[in-house]
């Protein structure tokens, strides 16, 4: 799907989008000729979408923590030795009514037909979300995204855009018991962590997050976590 500018990129975006979307879908069902069964089908796709994207985020967290469970498990503490419990399954609530897929080629579909009816106002168009904003440049909202991989032997390679920022400061936690600690700062994405990688036959759980620097000053709001496995 070639998806519109004003439809978000990231699935937790979407969702806020889709749930703004649907919620107000209502007010302007009848001046813009929506069907009922559209504005329907928009609410409920809206709630089984949040619904699917939190249930993806648990079983990540739950996978980041099982993982270091059982390298812990394997592994053992340097300092002392103690019973390991397994991690608890993450509970989930039942599920909304499941709706088709392409859900939001359907959305899509509905906002163009809005915007091309006669009399269509762009406060309408911005209500409900369906005008791209303006793009504008505030270094103290910005947030850092990235992703990780594998690369020269297996050392984790740190995917981040720049745009007009200076650099990032990028922070890690090698050992689940640690806190996060400043690693290194880069200017130009991307970035190849060649820290040491564990002893031959044993593997460690890598953590990162990043915030942006603008003019020699942090700036923005810190990352999200991820985690990768390395070996050695």
């Amino acid at each position: 799907m070639n998806t519109p500018k004003f439809i978000p990129l990231t699935n937790e975006e979407m969702a806020v989008w889709l749930n703004n979307f649907s919620s107000k879908l209502p007010l302007y069902s009848a001046k813009y000729l929506i069907h009922p069964d559209e504005v329907a089908d928009m609410q409920q796709s809206s709630k089984y979408f949040t619904y699917v994207v939190g249930y993806h985020q648990k079983i990540d967290r739950y996978k980041i923590g099982l993982t270091a469970f059982r390298d812990k498990l394997r592994d053992g503490d340097p300092k002392k030795d103690e019973i390991a419990n397994l991690p608890a399954l993450p509970t989930f609530d039942p599920p909304p009514v499941a709706v088709p897929t392409g859900i939001f080629k359907r959305a899509a579909a509905i906002a163009q037909r809005i915007k091309k009816k006669k009399g269509f106002l762009q406060s309408d168009g911005y209500d409900l979300g369906i005008i791209a904003p303006k793009p504008s440049f505030n270094p103290q909202t910005a947030q850092p995204t990235f992703s990780l991989r594998l690369v020269n032997g297996g050392h984790p390679e740190i995917a981040w855009k720049k745009g007009k920022m200076d650099g990032v400061e990028i922070y890690v936690k090698r050992n689940p018991d640690e806190s996060f600690s400043f690693y290194a700062y880069s200017q130009y994405p991307n970035y190849i962590d060649m820290h040491a990688l564990p002893p031959q036959g044993t593997a460690a759980v890598w953590s990162y997050r990043l915030i942006y620097r603008y003019k020699d000053n942090l700036a923005g709001f810190w990352s999200s976590e991820a985690a990768i496995t390395v070996s050695g």
